[in-house]
């Protein structure tokens, strides 16, 4: 039996929810109904928002049709349904017609459901009028599209040079802006609450939750919308116009600063491939052995949940790859965070003044990779087009004002290191406009605060080590579970290290220490010297 291959192309991105699609799918059913001698093929394409003018189409829908006629799965007196001939394509004639040869040569049909025409090599070779027809019809659609091309480019050239020139202009613009570029009031804040939250260690997902619950910004908001607004340079009141930015087109929300540091930051986390960030060590556990994250596991005992961390390594690629099979239980672990959290938090701190030009170098430096990608876009324009002088006047400006980022970030590194400051500092390892207490108050800005340095745990078998600064690495084992007490034993070893003593001007020796610790149902009940006294403690508690 022939099949029937069904073909859908329509080349705005804006009819994807509107009736073109459902229209050519009902065409292609009541077709079906009326030829029962021919069944659907499970193959078929579709090319939606794809132009059949520039002939994109030809590289994914359409081009899989192609190959799988070349290959025999669309095999001869077989049909590719289509609505017209132009969603075959809207190519010059000559590429048009060689096209439709591809097709028909192979002995597979065409059928137009527009008018109910059938395109064989037979009725092509048989029916000098109706080739002359299809001659028409190719030409009349890749004469409409060239012009309408024509059309839509001046018009875009229009609206760039009103921009250039200040002039107001109508655009499509985001949820927070009128067409305009007039802020909406009503969604101002809600724009600068997902830049703000962003900068604290939020991910997309808890923003949406998070703000359409206050309804600050629009109810159908994705993650994707939220990454595609940290992304627009609209945020600074520019109009991004194909990499040649244009400056104070419609209303800043943020200033230029605050836009590079959020670029900083989701580069950042475009390389960072930490577990899921639910828990607040997520992410800062890493493996001695093979160098993974762990990542949380929960399980219910006995009604209630214990969470423990596991090597992502050797979870996911085995005991070739990672012979570290040990969890450690997550209370120990979130006990050794926070037992030094505000001395590792303080030690990162640093003089505000400085907070603010490493900032300032942040964003320079962002701002200098943006630059960048767009001299690389006017480099390859000016390659296959050497003689417009409006792109040479382009790559001259924006290289020069390269030179000047470069020269403002070689001025505040300099200053930096006058001050005895170290450049190599990460400007964004505080959060901005948060204090220590502020951020030991948020699970999600402690943790991303401690992500954007080195500080980690490191992990192997029941053991793990904690840097705490001064003392170097506090060492922890977990030793065993008493059952007697439902007790977990943990060892916490504190090295040998020194102190510097401000009454006498010198550094103490501190000599290194063991201590026991024993937790029970999740929490710390007894710290001692030795295993014995923790015995003699957890025995009169229970007594």
């Amino acid at each position: 039996m022939a099949q029937a291959i069904s073909y859908i192309r329509f080349s705005s991105a804006l009819q994807r929810g509107g009736s073109s699609t459902d229209r050519q799918s009902r065409m292609i059913a009541d077709w079906l109904k009326a030829h029962p001698d021919v069944s659907l093929s499970p193959i078929s394409a579709s090319d939606e928002g794809r132009s059949g003018f520039s002939g994109a189409h030809l590289q994914h829908g359409l081009g899989q049709i192609l190959a799988a006629i070349e290959d025999g799965k669309i095999a001869t007196g077989d049909f590719i349904l289509i609505e017209a001939m132009d969603r075959l394509g809207r190519l010059p004639p000559l590429e048009m017609l060689s096209l439709l040869q591809r097709i028909v040569g192979a002995g597979v049909n065409v059928v137009t459901l527009e008018d109910s025409q059938t395109y064989s090599k037979e009725s092509l070779n048989e029916k000098i009028g109706d080739l002359f027809i299809l001659v028409g019809k190719i030409s009349q659609a890749h004469e409409y599209s060239k012009n309408l091309s024509r059309r839509m480019k001046a018009a875009y050239e229009s609206k760039r040079q009103k921009a250039k020139d200040g002039e107001t202009i109508k655009r499509y613009t985001p949820f927070w802006l009128t067409s305009d570029g007039k802020i909406i009031e009503e969604w101002k804040e809600g724009i600068e609450r997902v830049v703000e939250y962003y900068l604290k260690g939020w991910g997309p997902r808890n923003i949406v939750i998070e703000l359409v619950s206050k309804n600050l910004i629009p109810e159908n908001t994705t993650t994707q919308s939220v990454r595609k607004w940290l992304r627009s340079k609209a945020l600074v009141g520019s109009w991004d116009n194909n990499g040649d930015e244009i400056e104070n087109v419609v209303d800043a929300v943020i200033d230029r600063e605050t836009f590079y540091r959020v670029q900083t930051e989701i580069k950042r986390r475009e390389v960072d491939h930490s577990p899921r960030s639910t828990f607040k060590l997520s992410g800062l556990i890493k493996c001695k052995e093979c160098g993974s994250s762990y990542y949380i596991t929960k399980k219910m005992v006995k009604g209630y949940p214990q969470h423990s961390a596991k090597c992502l390594g050797r979870e996911k690629k085995g005991a070739d790859f990672c012979s570290n099979q040990k969890q450690l239980p997550y209370v120990v672990l979130l006990h050794a965070l926070e037992s030094y959290l505000p001395e590792q938090l303080s030690q990162l701190a640093y003089d505000s003044s400085l907070d603010e030009e490493l900032n300032k170098i942040s964003a320079l430096k962002s701002e200098r990779t943006a630059i960048d990608d767009q001299l690389n876009v006017l480099l390859d324009m000016l390659l296959s087009m050497p003689d417009q002088s409006n792109l040479k006047a382009k790559f001259e400006q924006l290289s020069a004002s390269k030179d000047e980022i470069e020269t403002k970030i070689a001025n505040l590194e300099v200053s930096l290191v006058d001050r005895g400051a170290s450049v190599s500092i990460n400007s964004v390892v505080m959060n901005a406009n948060m204090s220590i207490d502020e951020i030991l108050s948020d699970d999600t800005a402690t943790r991303e605060t401690l992500k954007k340095t080195n500080w980690r745990i490191i992990a192997f078998d029941s053991k793990f080590s904690v840097n705490v600064g001064s003392a170097g690495n506090v060492d922890y084992e977990i030793v065993k579970r008493r059952a007697k007490f439902n007790a977990l034993y943990v060892t916490r070893t504190v090295p040998e290290h020194e102190v510097f003593n401000e009454s006498t001007d010198e550094y103490d020796v501190i000599e290194a220490e063991t201590e026991w610790l024993a937790f029970v149902s999740g929490e710390l009940v007894a710290t001692a010297q030795s295993e014995d006294k923790v015995e003699n403690i957890l025995g009169e508690k229970n007594a």
